[in-house]
């Protein structure tokens, strides 16, 4: 997990503070799929979580840069 923090530091909230709300829901929407016992289900909402967070970093640099 420490690993996996140091990697992902710019998705940092106070990097990219417009993902807060999005992220929330997207992280509730993986643990139902979880507690539902639904690999499918959860593997497309991580799957989705990513392309979101890449999207909002990617879009966060364009503003930046």
């Amino acid at each position: 997990v420490q690993g996996l923090r140091q990697r992902t530091k710019i998705f940092d909230m106070g990097q990219v503070p417009e993902r807060f709300e999005p992220g929330i829901a997207e992280h509730l929407a993986i643990l139902d799929a979880i507690q539902a016992r639904d690999p499918e289900g959860a593997t497309a909402a991580m799957r989705a979580h990513l392309e979101n967070v890449l999207a909002g970093v990617i879009a966060h640099l364009r503003r930046r840069f």
